[in-house]
């Protein structure tokens, strides 16, 4: 609330696919912090407050791409553990087992308590893909999952999440040429009404995305030889 660095967490290129650590706000790698799941892509990992424990986090990571250990996971960091420089007290409980995009983004619920965390299924189908969307609901009971299936399937297996700041909108990028605009419900956690900005069956490199602060805007960036910033 104050604005001061309590942990911070990441990936690592070249451990694996449990290439997770956390470290503590002396920047000192906390002593049960290390092997959480993720592998070092770009949207693979959230923290969010605990709904009704000022003292846990949730970190909610992803294992993106095809195998055996693909899916959404979380462990749980507490300040209050290691004399009170905090440390992870349950690591890579999975919640949901299914091949994920490299896509994740979290929202506070309209209740102000409450998160949703959001991503996207990968379906290995050619020229097709998905269209699924995997929803995590985060209260004070637990983690909850809900699937929707909206909008334009999409082969492909990197891209981008992002919500606006009024928490009322979706946007989401593909590389290989979609850019892609919904309603979010922060009372249900459903979305509705895409709106498609571009659509293009080509590697395009639509990377990075989010909304400008009165959410009016959309800022997309591509990752390309010569790179871009589109204003829409």
């Amino acid at each position: 609330n104050q604005g001061d660095l309590l942990f911070y967490a990441g990936t690592r290129v070249w451990f694996g696919p449990q290439s997770g650590i956390v470290y503590n706000r002396l920047h000192q790698a906390t002593p049960n912090g290390d092997s959480l799941m993720g592998e070092a892509w770009y949207n693979e990992m959230v923290i969010l407050p605990f709904p009704g424990d000022s003292n846990l986090y949730y970190i909610i990571s992803i294992k993106s791409l095809r195998s055996a250990l693909s899916g959404v996971y979380f462990s749980v960091f507490d300040m209050l553990a290691a004399g009170g420089m905090g440390d992870i007290v349950q690591k890579n409980i999975r919640l949901s087992n299914f091949y994920t995009w490299d896509a994740m983004t979290a929202v506070r619920h309209a209740n102000g308590r409450d998160w949703w965390v959001i991503t996207r299924e990968f379906i290995d189908t050619l020229f097709t893909g998905g269209n699924r969307f995997h929803i995590f609901l985060i209260n004070p009971s637990g983690v909850f999952e809900t699937i929707q299936s909206i909008g334009l399937p999409r082969y492909e297996q990197i891209g981008n999440l992002s919500i606006s700041q009024q928490g009322d909108r979706l946007l989401f990028t593909s590389i290989r040429g979609l850019i892609a605009l919904f309603d979010f419900d922060r009372c249900t956690g459903t979305l509705s009404n895409q709106v498609i900005i571009d659509q293009q069956d080509t590697d395009v490199a639509y990377w990075g995305s989010c909304f400008s602060p009165s959410g009016e805007r959309i800022y997309i960036s591509t990752n390309s030889e010569e790179g871009y910033l589109y204003q829409n």
